[in-house]
């Protein structure tokens, strides 16, 4: 993740964690064993989860500006699918699953 970051931090990418399952100090456990510093935020009432339809943990979603999903990426991808996602993702085009 750090490095897609940086790779599109250029074109406008900002990635930002979203905790629901799990209480907030083991999300920020988390976050400071694997020394991430992008912005997080903690999902108390599931209110995001279930306005993007995320029904369990891992995964991601490209949310452009206006607020609408234009990829989704399941658990378990891999970091060649993450960048081939992002890349269509910038481009405009339909991403399949970067898995």
């Amino acid at each position: 993740m750090k490095r897609a970051e940086d790779d599109y931090k250029d074109q406008g990418l900002k990635v930002i964690w979203i905790g629901f399952q799990d209480k907030l100090e083991k999300i920020m456990e988390f976050m400071e064993k694997h020394d991430i510093d992008s912005s997080v935020g903690y999902d108390k009432r599931n209110m995001i989860s279930t306005q993007y339809g995320i029904a369990y943990g891992a995964g991601l979603i490209a949310i452009d500006k206006e607020g609408t999903v234009v990829q989704r990426i399941p658990k378990g991808f891999s970091g060649e699918g993450l960048s081939e996602a992002l890349a269509k993702a910038f481009s405009g085009e339909e991403a399949a699953s970067a898995q």
